[in-house]
């Protein structure tokens, strides 16, 4: 089974109504072993909140798209086992460490980082580490790996086909999660 890092941009883009989320959501329902840092827990859990403080979802919706995130089939690595690559990587590639904690995961299990910014992706695309970058916008659907690709720009976001807003769309209906862990959210 080949490996591949995603970082938290991948997740959300396919937990909500984002460019490129129906690949993204195929990228977390294929049949590749994912690995990630635990900083994605964090981050992806303050996309939710954020996106629950501006009324995107409600307060149930985001307890349980985070119950979704934690039931991912990822390979979790903690942040301590990669912090010191990172900050070199990020030293080098003057790239934030919180970036470089999923680029330098991938350069230990020699994978690819796939993320849905396109700025780290061109930042990194003419360099040493293209090889573990990809955009996930350049993922070939037809073949689950990433066309190449060279500096572009940003295609809009796209809206919600039903209702024609910016709203969340549940990734539980298009991957298969493992059954849910007992996970309440405080009050």
């Amino acid at each position: 089974m080949k490996a591949c890092v995603v970082d938290a941009s991948v997740v959300a883009a396919a937990f909500f109504q984002e460019q490129h989320g129906d690949a993204a959501a195929s990228l977390l329902a294929g049949k590749r072993e994912l690995h990630a840092p635990d900083l994605i827990l964090a981050e992806v859990a303050n996309v939710i909140w954020k996106r629950c403080g501006r009324g995107e979802i409600g307060e149930d919706e985001a307890c349980q798209m985070m119950a979704d995130v934690l039931r991912l089939p990822l390979r979790i690595t903690p942040c301590a086992n990669l912090v010191d690559p990172a900050l070199e990587l990020a030293i080098r590639t003057r790239r934030t460490v919180y970036d470089c904690l999923y680029l330098a995961l991938a350069v230990r299990t020699r994978s690819v980082m796939y993320t849905s910014d396109k700025r780290l992706a061109n930042a990194l695309a003419d360099g040493p580490l293209d090889k573990h970058v990809a955009w996930i916008g350049a993922l070939d659907e037809n073949q689950g790996r990433a066309r190449s690709y060279r500096k572009t720009t940003s295609p809009s976001p796209r809206e919600c086909d039903k209702c024609g807003s910016r709203s969340a769309r549940r990734i539980s209906r298009s991957i298969r999660l493992p059954r849910a862990r007992p996970w309440s959210c405080w009050r």
